[in-house]
């Protein structure tokens, strides 16, 4: 039996942990940051890698850099407004492959193992459940007014 490649083990540590983050911080927004911006680098590591668009790098990119921008400045509402569409796109773009499977399963089968492909068909399905609660959260969060 071939061994697993490392993502294999990694699209369920990385959900998880970004679930961790939601819960222990989705009021502040505060897990917004290091979950988009490890989210944008292995999308920039996967387009490096096979050569093809992973558009993680722009929709999880914009969220990075909001929050970035919100750690670095303080919160504003123009910047929790863009965290919330990063998220919405981020959520869309991981129910892409969900809602086109059976043509993602067909290609993806021919190099990966079937472990690897439910792997990531049920990241993928947490990923998207985890950016809408992420979307919802942080546009429904209160954003104190400085003097």
């Amino acid at each position: 039996m071939a061994s697993e490649p490392i993502l294999t083990y990694l699209m369920p540590t990385y959900a998880g942990a970004s679930f961790l983050g939601l819960h222990f911080h989705g009021d502040t927004g505060k897990y917004l940051l290091p979950t988009s911006a490890f989210g944008a680098a292995w999308a920039a590591i996967n387009i490096a890698r096979t050569k093809q668009l992973d558009l993680g790098v722009v929709t999880m990119g914009v969220i990075a850099l909001a929050s970035g921008m919100e750690a670095q400045n303080g919160p504003k509402s123009s910047l929790k407004n863009t965290q919330t569409v990063g998220c919405i796109l981020a959520a869309m773009n991981f129910a892409l492959p969900v809602l086109l499977w059976k043509g993602f399963a067909k290609i993806l089968s021919r190099r990966k193992s079937p472990l690897w492909l439910s792997t990531f068909y049920y990241y993928c399905i947490c990923m998207t459940v985890f950016w809408t609660i992420a979307a919802y959260k942080n546009q429904n969060r209160v954003i104190q007014k400085s003097d």
